[in-house]
């Protein structure tokens, strides 16, 4: 990677991108956000500027983006319209997964997508655009993920399953095998989903049977 890097976003998933690239020797040069939540000019000890005006301060030609927008845009739709303003701007766009090489030949993946050292995967997984997945999920065989969705720590994806666009897949949740997650489908935390989903809607764990002891 011969670019420079600058993260957008000053949450927990911001700190956490710098403290990998560092950790891989990635030279992170700045943060940016949005005008209306520009607040100091410093973030984590690196300079802080205004996402409007980042052209002007790191040309496109020797930096690259990456958005840090975590679990707060639950479905991605803020994600993606921040990676579009930054490629209207003429910005590439950072990945990272953290896999051996041989692993790594059979994974597809897309433009700022970031998939945390801590998230196991099988071979022939393909991850779409701006997706993130965090440290203590499982994604197994021949899954796809969907451009924007977002991977809760510890959610269980089990084989052949293909999660459309703008999915939330929440904390310690169970996708079975062979299903269909339709899109803008949020899965909550410790919900165990065995069947095909529809679009739009919310996939709560089943609430729990009380037994009346026995005498």
């Amino acid at each position: 990677m011969n670019k420079k890097l600058i993260i957008f976003g000053k949450g927990g998933l911001a700190s956490v991108v710098k403290h990998y690239c560092e950790c891989l020797g990635i030279k992170v040069s700045g943060f940016a956000v949005d005008k209306e939540y520009f607040s100091s000019d410093a973030f984590e000890g690196l300079p802080n500027r205004i996402f409007e005006t980042l052209p002007q301060c790191y040309s496109p030609s020797e930096f690259m983006l990456f958005i840090a927008i975590g679990a707060s845009d639950m479905l991605g739709f803020s994600r993606q319209e921040k990676i579009m303003q930054g490629m209207r701007m003429g910005y590439e766009f950072f990945s990272y997964i953290s896999v051996n090489t041989e692993l790594k030949k059979t994974i597809s993946i897309g433009k700022n997508t970031f998939i945390m050292p801590g998230c196991v995967i099988d071979p022939f997984v393909s991850f779409a655009d701006g997706i993130i997945a965090w440290n203590g999920s499982v994604i197994c065989h021949h899954t796809s993920i969907g451009n924007y969705s977002f991977i809760a720590p510890g959610a269980s994806i089990c084989g052949k399953v293909e999660i459309a666009d703008h999915c939330f897949i929440g904390s310690n949740s169970t996708i079975r095998d062979n299903l269909y997650i339709a899109p803008r489908t949020l899965i909550g935390a410790g919900a165990v989903i065995t069947h095909d989903t529809e679009p739009g809607k919310v996939y709560l764990p089943s609430s729990p049977v009380v037994l009346d002891r026995l005498t």
